[in-house]
């Protein structure tokens, strides 16, 4: 039955009684009613019908999605080039703004432990135990799987001496030689005594601000529909950019051109210096306020400024403190491998967002970067783990008068701290510059100089975090 004839049925009269032709005596009433219920009946098939063809068509698209069509054999990179292909209509009007939703929930790292003191403590919560447990067990089934086609024996790793490598990698973005290799090198020059010693040679509903290598107009349509907020600077040759906004010839300083899509992606053209061009998927284009800026000869002036462009300033500020604390100790490792790069980066950033993370908790700024990663180096590397030194012994060592640090990490850790008796020397949890207590008795592990009389127990003192 089609369309037609299902509406014919429907919406066709009941034959009222004065319509109807009553042949025999008495039977009026019967045939009007039998009339009424035919056309009931036929109605109710109709839509039964009609209910079966699309039951039989949803079962039928269902299965169809179970088996693959010539569109899964699609490259990608061609679904990609239709995706570009998609067209943004501009107009200088606002349609179809939505403002974003407040962001009123708890911000940055979640489950932290109140308790942590230490860096590397703040450093395994983002780059856990777990992991280099996950490290070590891959590193070792890589090797006997290499084993069994070289038929070369190797020596297991493990989870200590993963984490000792790490920080040999992490000190090494502190001190810095041409090759990885001169810190093994057999030239004192350029030999590193203590990485040498460690180990022989042989890592929504937030608003996203990124800069224009990132930036392109389906990205921001595509996370619009994910409730992920973006915005960021664009480049002139970007693929869908309104072609109709003002020349830069004709903007003075603080002008600005902006055009909008009728899904909500907002473009903005802004002269400062120069012109700079926004893409933004969650702000209003006219919203506008002032900066201060200075001309060639000192003159402050105030021009307008787009709170599309104030916001990504003001945001970008955050990306750009973080690369720089990235790039200042880096682990620099040249490597054939292309992995190697992206784990040693991860490294990298997860020791950052552990500096800022124990910055905040802090309070005050207690700790610099270098200090910061050689605590995590101390950390990961635990107990003292020298090898046996090679060659003549060396000359004995001068007394020092300037007291010896020693990291928390060391003090700390769960070696075994003997007493040692020998020469003079400072107390290093006793003495001062203004007041200098002098002992005999050091500690075989911290190799510093601790108070150990019945009056003064420096040494209990210094290896306990409560004091």
């Amino acid at each position: 039955m089609n369309y037609d004839d299902y509406e014919n049925v429907v919406f066709a009269e009941i034959p009222s009684g004065d319509e109807s032709e009553d042949n025999e005596e008495g039977d009026g009433e019967a045939d009007e009613s039998d009339n009424a219920q035919i056309c009931i009946n036929q109605a109710d098939e109709a839509v039964g019908a009609a209910m079966n063809a699309n039951i039989i068509t949803d079962c039928q698209v269902q299965d169809s999605n179970d088996d693959f069509s010539d569109d899964d054999l699609i490259p990608l990179s061609e679904v990609q080039a239709e995706l570009n292909k998609e067209k943004f209509v501009w107009r200088k009007e606002i349609k179809n703004y939505t403002a974003p939703e407040e962001f009123n929930n708890e911000y940055g790292p979640c489950n932290f432990p109140e308790n942590l003191e230490l860096p590397v403590e703040v450093f395994l919560q983002l780059f856990p135990k777990s992991l280099f447990e996950h490290i070590s067990y891959q590193t070792n089934l890589y090797a006997t799987q290499n084993s069994s086609k070289t038929g070369k024996s190797f020596l297991p790793t493990n989870n200590q001496e993963i984490k000792i490598f790490f920080a040999i990698n992490i000190m090494m973005g502190i001190k810095r030689l041409p090759s990885y290799r001169n810190f093994w090198s057999t030239r004192v020059e350029l030999r590193d005594n203590y990485i040498s010693s460690l180990m022989p040679r042989t890592r929504r509903h937030h608003h996203v601000y990124f800069d224009n290598y990132f930036t392109s107009l389906p990205l921001l349509r595509e996370l619009k529909y994910d409730h992920v907020y973006v915005c960021g600077t664009v480049k002139k040759k970007r693929i869908g950019i309104p072609n109709d906004l003002k020349i830069d010839k004709s903007m003075a300083r603080g002008d600005g051109d902006w055009r909008m899509t009728d899904d909500g992606i907002s473009f903005m053209k802004w002269m400062d210096r120069k012109a700079v061009m926004f893409a933004s998927n969650f702000h209003k284009p006219d919203l506008a306020e002032t900066v201060d800026r200075q001309k060639k000869d000192g003159e402050k002036v105030t021009i307008g400024c787009p709170l599309m462009v104030k916001d990504y300033n003001s945001s970008m500020g955050y990306v750009d403190k973080a690369d720089q604390l990235k790039s200042t100790y880096e682990i620099s490792r040249k490597s054939k491998e292309w992995w190697h790069r992206i784990i040693w980066h991860f490294v990298d950033v997860a020791v950052v967002n552990s500096f800022i993370i124990f910055t905040e908790r802090s309070g005050v700024n207690t700790m610099d970067l270098k200090t910061f990663r050689l605590s995590i180096v101390h950390g990961l590397v635990g107990a003292s783990t020298e090898l046996p030194r090679r060659g003549r012994p060396s000359a004995e060592v001068p007394v020092s008068y300037l007291k010896k640090n020693v990291s928390l990490e060391k003090r700390w850790d769960k070696a075994e701290h003997m007493p040692v008796h020998g020469t003079s020397r400072r107390c290093a949890m006793c003495s001062s510059r203004a007041e200098q207590y002098r002992t005999r008795w050091s500690c075989s592990n911290c190799e510093v100089g601790l108070c150990l009389t019945d009056k003064k127990n420096g040494f209990e003192k210094f290896h306990k975090k409560n004091y």
